[in-house]
C-alpha cells in the first residue's frame, strides 16, 4: 500500500515500482554475498580462537566482548588494507601483504615454536597499522625502503583501541598458502573501492557488499534478538531521495518535482537547476543536519552521502556548464564537509560504530591517488556508540537546565600543561573542540580527547547532583515530617520517602561509576553530544532510520524507563521501533522530516494504537509504502516506509496504490 500527496501520483507510482524492480536486479549478488559472509565468519572464528590462545597473559581478552572486538578490529584493518593494496597504495605492489609474509617466513625459518611462528603481525602489520598509517612521515616512506605508504590517520589505525599488549598471533592465522588464513581468504576476491561494483563481477568485494556482511554478522553476533536487516541499496535511495526532496522544498524553496527529476536517471535531460537553484540547493546542504539513530553498519550514512553528492554534483553542472566534472580534490572536499558539517549517527554497539566509520573512510579514499591522498579524519564524535533511546531517569531529562547552560560555555582545558593550544590558560568551547578534534593529528588527538571527555563528564556530573540533592531535599523533609509524627508517616510519604531513598542510591552508584575509566553511560545525551545542532537549529533536520526490530518481549529490563520516556506511544507489548519514532519526533526542528523503514506491525494491530495516534498528532504523512509480503528485506520482515516531517500545517494524503 502506498499513501502519497495526490499531486505526485504518478511520480510515486513510477518511483515505487523503480524500488522493487532493483531490489529484485539485486537479488543476484546475493550468491557471492552468501559465500563470502560464511567464509568470513569462519575466519573471524578461527582468528578468535587463535588469538585468546596465544594471548593468556592479556586480561582483556578474557571478556568475550572485548575479544570479539579486537579481531572484528583486526579482520576490520586487514581489509582497509586490501582496498588501499588495490589502489596501489601499498608501494603499487598488488600483492605487497603477501610479499611481505614469504619474506618475514623466510627470515624466521626454523624458528618456531611447536610448529608455528608469530612474526607476521609483530614485523609487517603492527608496523603498518600504528607506525605507518598513523605517523607523519617524509616521503611516505618508512621500514620497507622505496615503498610509499600514505599517511592516513583517522583512528582506525589507533592503537590505543585495542588492549595493553603486547599482543601476539600466530603466523598460520594469516598464511596466504592455507585456505584457512586470512591472506589466503581474501587473496580469493577483487576487492574493489567503489560502490557500484557490476553485478557480474562475482568475486568482486566493494564496501556495499560489505556491509551486508557486516549486518549480518552484528545479528548473529549480539543483535539476533534485535532483528536488525541491512536494507537494500536502492531502497535507501528512494528514502533519502524522498527526505531530501522535502528538505529542499523547505529550505530553499525547490519544488519536489525538481529535486525528484534531479535523482531520476530517465528523466528529460533539460530537467536541471538554473543557477539560482543551484545557489538555493549549495546554501541548504551547507547547513544540514541529519541523525541515523541506529546506524548499524552504515548503509544509511553511504546512501545519504551519495544522494548528497548527487546534489551537488547537480549544482556544480549548473554553476559550471563549462567545465564537465568537479575533480578529486573537489569531490573529496564535498565528502569531508559532509561527514563533518552534515551526519550524526550512534548505536548501542561499538562494533557496529567501528564498521560505520570504516565505510566512511573508505568512502573518502576511493577519489583519491596516492599523491593525493590526505589524512582521514577522526570520526569519535559524529558516530558514536550510546544507547540512542534513553537520555532520561525515571522519565526525566538527565541534563538539568544549570547543566544545559554550561554547554555554551568556554571552559579552561583539564590539561592546560599540554600545550595544544596558544596559551596553556586558553578557553575554549565544547563544541570548538569536537570541531578541532575532527582533523587533528594523533599527538593532539591525545591532547584533546581527555579535555573533551572531561567537559562531557562534568557538565553530566552537575546534573547529576542537582537531581541528588532534589532527592536529599525531599528525605530531610519527609525525614522532618516523620520526627514531628514520633517516627512514623503515612502510606503516602512513606512510599515517598522509599521512592527517593532508591534514586538517591540510583544518583549516587552513576556519580562514583562516572569517575572510573571503563565507565559506559547508561544513556545518549543527544543535547550534549550533538550540542552545536541544538544550539544552531533546535534539532536536526532530517532523521533516518532502520531500528533495530526488537520484539517487546525482548525489553522487559527497558519497558519502566521506556514507559515513563515515551508515554504517549508506549503498550506493554509494542516492539522497539516504536520507540525510535517518538524519539526521532523529539529530535527533529520544527519542520524536519522523517525517514524510516521499520516493520509495518503497527499499521494493523490494536497495541499499536497509541503509535499511529501519535504519527497523525504529530507529522505530517507524506508518503507511506508498505512493501507487505514482497521480499524487500532476505528475512521475515514486514516492511513499511514511512516519510513524513514535524510541523503544525496539516497535509492532506491519499491513498493510492497497493504494491
Amino acid at each position: 500500500m502506498i499513501w502519497i500527496p495526490s499531486n505526485a501520483v504518478h511520480a510515486h507510482r513510477r518511483t515505487a515500482q523503480q524500488v522493487y524492480d532493483a531490489q529484485a536486479a539485486a537479488f543476484n549478488v546475493a550468491t557471492v554475498t552468501k559465500r563470502f559472509y560464511d567464509q568470513y565468519r569462519g575466519h573471524y572464528e578461527r582468528a578468535k580462537a587463535a588469538i585468546a590462545t596465544a594471548n593468556p597473559g592479556v586480561r582483556d581478552f578474557y571478556d568475550v566482548d572485548k575479544l570479539h572486538a579486537f579481531t572484528q578490529r583486526l579482520l576490520g584493518r586487514l581489509m582497509f588494507l586490501y582496498f588501499l593494496q588495490r589502489k596501489g597504495w601499498l608501494g603499487e605492489r598488488p600483492r605487497f601483504l603477501t610479499e611481505r609474509y614469504t619474506i618475514v617466513q623466510r627470515r624466521h625459518t626454523g624458528e618456531s615454536h611447536d610448529g608455528e611462528t608469530y612474526a607476521y603481525y609483530q614485523e609487517v602489520l603492527e608496523p603498518l597499522f600504528f607506525q605507518t598509517m598513523n605517523i607523519k612521515r617524509s616521503g611516505n616512506v618508512k621500514l620497507w625502503e622505496g615503498i610509499r605508504i600514505p599517511y592516513l590517520n583517522g583512528g582506525l589505525f589507533d592503537e590505543a583501541r585495542d588492549p595493553a599488549g603486547p599482543i601476539i598471533i600466530p603466523d598460520s592465522v594469516f598464511d596466504p598458502n592455507d585456505v584457512n588464513g586470512l591472506l589466503g581468504f581474501f587473496n580469493r576476491y577483487n576487492f574493489t573501492i567503489a560502490n557500484d561494483t557490476p553485478l557480474e563481477q562475482d568475486v568482486a568485494v566493494d564496501p556495499e557488499m560489505l556491509g551486508k556482511v557486516f549486518e549480518n554478522l552484528l545479528e548473529e553476533w549480539d543483535r539476533g534478538q534485535s532483528g536488525s536487516f541491512y536494507t537494500p541499496r536502492p531502497i535507501v535511495a528512494y528514502i533519502f531521495q524522498e527526505a531530501l526532496a522535502g528538505y529542499l522544498e523547505e529550505s530553499a524553496s525547490i519544488p519536489r518535482e525538481t529535486t525528484r527529476s534531479l535523482f531520476d536517471p530517465n528523466a528529460d535531460a533539460a530537467a536541471v537547476l538554473t543557477s539560482d537553484e543551484a545557489e538555493r540547493v549549495n546554501t541548504a546542504l551547507d547547513t544540514l543536519t541529519v541523525l541515523d539513530p541506529a546506524v548499524g553498519s552504515g548503509s544509511f550514512l553511504i546512501g545519504m552521502l551519495n544522494e548528497l553528492l548527487h546534489l551537488r554534483h547537480a549544482a556544480y553542472a549548473a554553476l559550471h556548464p563549462d567545465d564537465a566534472a568537479p575533480n578529486s580534490k573537489t569531490l573529496s572536499d564535498w565528502k569531508e564537509a559532509i561527514i563533518r558539517d552534515t551526519l550524526c549517527s550512534v548505536d548501542i554497539k561499538p562494533e557496529a560504530i567501528e564498521i560505520a566509520q570504516l565505510r566512511l573512510w573508505l568512502a573518502l579514499v576511493v577519489d583519491q591517488t596516492l599523491d593525493q591522498a590526505r589524512p582521514l579524519p577522526n570520526l569519535d564524535y559524529k558516530l558514536m556508540a550510546g544507547n540512542s533511546l534513553i537520555e532520561t531517569i525515571d522519565g526525566e531529562p538527565v541534563l538539568t537546565d544549570s547543566a544545559t547552560a554550561m554547554l555554551g560555555t568556554s571552559v579552561q582545558p583539564e590539561q592546560a600543561t599540554l600545550g595544544l593550544f596558544e596559551t596553556d590558560h586558553e578557553r575554549r568551547k565544547l563544541d570548538e573542540m569536537r570541531r578541532d578534534y575532527f582533523s587533528a593529528s594523533p599527538e593532539e588527538r591525545k591532547r584533546l580527547k581527555p579535555d573533551i571527555l572531561h567537559q562531557e563528564r562534568r557538565i553530566v556530573a552537575t546534573a547529576l547532583r542537582e537531581k541528588a540533592d532534589s532527592q536529599e531535599q525531599i528525605i530531610r523533609r519527609l525525614g522532618k515530617l516523620a520526627g514531628e509524627g514520633k517516627g512514623t508517616l503515612k502510606p503516602a510519604d512513606t512510599r515517598k520517602l522509599n521512592a527517593a531513598a532508591t534514586k538517591l542510591t540510583r544518583l549516587t552508584d552513576l556519580q562514583e561509576a562516572m569517575d572510573k575509566p571503563s565507565y559506559v553511560s547508561p544513556f545518549f545525551l543527544y543535547r550534549l553530544h550533538f550540542s552545536e545542532v541544538f544550539e544552531r537549529k533546535g534539532g536536526f533536520d532530517i532523521v533516518v532510520a532502520n531500528p533495530p526490530y526488537v520484539d517487546a518481549r525482548e525489553i522487559r529490563d527497558q519497558k519502566p524507563e521506556l514507559k515513563l520516556a515515551y508515554p504517549e506511544v508506549y503498550s506493554g507489548s509494542s516492539d522497539l521501533y516504536v520507540y525510535f519514532y517518538a524519539k526521532a519526533y523529539n529530535l527533529l526542528k520544527p519542520t524536519g522530516q522523517l525517514a524510516f523503514i521499520t516493520s509495518n506491525k503497527y499499521m494493523r494491530t490494536g497495541y499499536e494504537k497509541s503509535l499511529r495516534q501519535f504519527l497523525s498528532a504529530k507529522l505530517v504523512l507524506e508518503i507511506v509504502v508498505d512493501f507487505g509480503d514482497l521480499p524487500v528485506f532476505d528475512a521475515a520482515a514486514y516492511p513499511a516506509i514511512v516519510l513524513a516531517r514535524r510541523t503544525l500545517l496539516r497535509r492532506c494524503c491519499w491513498r493510492i496504490d497497493f504494491i
